[in-house]
């Protein structure tokens, strides 16, 4: 619940969602569960955090020095990793891959993936189906208030 700031739950047999985790000083731009079943990531404007699903426990991730974890805008697993399309100051985006330590605790690597994506706010959306990453752009055509949006679709081979 990135208005409210939150993680929410739905825990086998409960009638509905409650609150996990509370994000405080983060404004939290997505979610995405670990390999190990028990941690979820959350992305904010300046990192990571891990989230325990028993506990709510959060615990922010260091990255490799010099890597800045930070900008992320759509966060899925890869595996036992990452992968994430980044935002940077200058307005770019990168898709970027995320080795994890062992307890998924910290981020070990962080490699770049050539890929060419859309600068600027264009939304985009993001799956990652075995080897496979995808990703849907919007892009708006015209300039008037009533203006279109045009749709690409890409996918790209995840080297393992």
């Amino acid at each position: 619940d990135a208005a409210q700031r939150r993680v929410l739950v739905l825990r086998p047999g409960a009638p509905a969602l409650t609150v996990l985790a509370e994000l405080k000083d983060t404004e939290p731009t997505t979610l995405a569960v670990g390999s190990k079943g028990g941690i979820a990531y959350v992305a904010h404007r300046d990192g990571l955090v891990s989230v325990d699903l028993r506990s709510g426990k959060l615990s922010p991730l260091s990255g490799p020095k010099g890597m800045a974890l930070g900008g992320i805008e759509r966060l899925r697993r890869d595996g036992a990793g990452l992968i994430a399309v980044q935002a940077l100051p200058d307005g770019a985006r990168r898709l970027v891959r995320m080795t994890l330590n062992p307890t998924g605790g910290a981020v070990t690597r962080l490699r770049v993936v050539e890929v060419a994506l859309p600068s600027g706010d264009a939304p985009i959306f993001t799956a990652v189906c075995g080897d496979t990453f995808g990703f849907l752009v919007g892009e708006a055509i015209g300039t008037s208030e009533l203006s279109d949006t045009a749709w690409t679709i890409r996918r790209i081979r995840l080297e393992r």
